[in-house]
């Protein structure tokens, strides 16, 4: 039997939503988080997370966004072996395939990290006050502000941030601002937001002014869960005083536009279970679909690829491999084209293959894609981050730290070398 294409994820299950959206801010303080308040969240920081492998405190994450399950967790059951290869596409790098894969703001982007600073565990208010004495005075301490943003995770930057709007009555990013520029300025003020956030204008800055960047939408609806793209639509309509489904509904057209509204309903299967029966009829469907008859069904393709899980269309993958003697991709490649092509193969991969792939593109060639760059190490933690670049080094042959190396420079290569250990 073949095996299914390289590029899947072991992806967890997410949990239902929670209503409403939180106004701006940062995470509240100890002792768990009280009920969202209207305005601006309350003061303090979170309680200190938990090393590797055990959940936060209840009550996480911060500003009300969906509740995620814990950290660390295992995978539900179901998953098939992992480790499966395709031509062109080498094996996972050991160790990486059964690497548990929990969530954050919604999303399988890896276990947080609990930093520990010179002097002791993680504490807030102390890196808060670290940040002022290094942007205080003349000049700017940048080695001070590298060393506690880029050790930090998104949970601990947050709580840096209310610590610091706290003490200093000022917003961290605006101190930020005044204090530094270029692609560094845009990393640290996007690192001391919420995902959601980043996510959601990053949407905005796709699709305000002339043309559409229609490979930044795939970076977030295809590789974002149900729970943030929840978050990162209501932010979104509040934030941009518009509907985020009317904003894509104008910028898009065709099948991709199809894909980008179905991924919008934020109803896509995220149990982590495998229904084998489905798999394989699923299989059938497809290929009926598309290359048994002339022309493509684009209603089924675009049906079935928004709405299974990666679990699900990588068995859906082996049982097409099985009866038809070549991989699901491939069929998606000769049966469609363009954006539509693009977003489709994008639902297939696991979230480390799709941004392995998308950060060598940034780096390779002339010039350095930043907007692609600063994105993609804003919008992880440092475990899913450090996943990335093993898959990085298993497809390219070459490490991405050493790639953002000689591509970057001062500061912001500084930032972005940390960011990855």
């Amino acid at each position: 039997m073949s095996q299914p294409p390289y590029g899947y994820p072991p992806q967890g299950g997410y949990p239902p939503q929670q209503p409403g959206y939180p106004p701006q801010g940062y995470p509240p303080q100890q002792g768990g988080y009280p009920p969202q308040q209207p305005g601006y969240p309350p003061q303090g920081y979170p309680p200190q997370q938990p090393g590797y492998g055990a959940p936060p405190p209840q009550g996480y994450p911060p500003q009300g966004y969906p509740q995620q399950p814990g950290y660390g967790a295992p995978p539900p059951q179901g998953y098939p072996p992992q480790g499966y290869a395709q031509p062109g596409y080498p094996a996972p790098a050991p160790g990486y395939a059964t690497a548990p894969v929990p969530a954050a703001y919604g999303a399988p982007v890896g276990v947080p990290v609990v930093g520990v600073a010179p002097g002791g565990p993680f504490d807030p208010r102390r890196d808060a006050e670290t940040l002022r004495a290094a942007m205080k005075g003349i000049g700017t301490d940048e080695k001070t502000i590298i060393r506690i943003l880029g050790s930090r995770n998104p949970n601990e930057r947050l709580a840096i941030a209310q610590a610091f709007a706290t003490i200093y009555k000022k917003d961290l990013d605006k101190a930020l601002d005044s204090e530094t520029s270029g692609n560094f300025c845009k990393l640290l003020k996007r690192l001391v937001r919420p995902v959601p956030e980043v996510k959601a204008d990053y949407l905005h800055d796709a699709m305000v002014g002339a043309g559409t960047k229609d490979r930044w939408l795939m970076d977030v609806f295809t590789q974002s869960s149900n729970g943030e793209i929840s978050a990162i639509r209501a932010y979104y309509n509040k934030a941009h005083n518009e509907d985020l489904e009317h904003r894509v509904k104008s910028e898009t057209s065709g099948n991709f536009r199809k894909i980008l509204l179905e991924l919008l309903k934020a109803r896509r299967d995220e149990t982590g279970y495998v229904d084998e029966a489905s798999a394989d009829r699923d299989a059938v469907t497809i290929y009926k679909a598309g290359e048994k008859k002339l022309g493509t069904d684009d209603e089924t393709f675009v049906n079935v690829f928004t709405s299974r899980s990666v679990v699900q269309l990588q068995a859906l993958d082996r049982y097409y491999r099985k009866n038809r003697n070549k991989s699901v991709l491939d069929a998606i490649k000769s049966e469609t084209s363009g954006d539509y092509k693009d977003a489709l193969l994008a639902l297939n991969k696991t979230r480390d293959a799709y941004f392995a792939e998308r950060l060598h593109s940034a780096l390779e060639g002339l010039g350095t894609n930043d907007n692609t760059l600063i994105y993609v190490l804003a919008v992880h933690d440092k475990y899913t981050l450090q996943a990335i670049s093993r898959t990085y080094t298993t497809m390219f042959g070459h490490s991405l730290e050493h790639d953002i190396k000689g591509d970057t420079s001062g500061d912001y290569k500084a930032l972005l070398t940390e960011l990855l250990r």
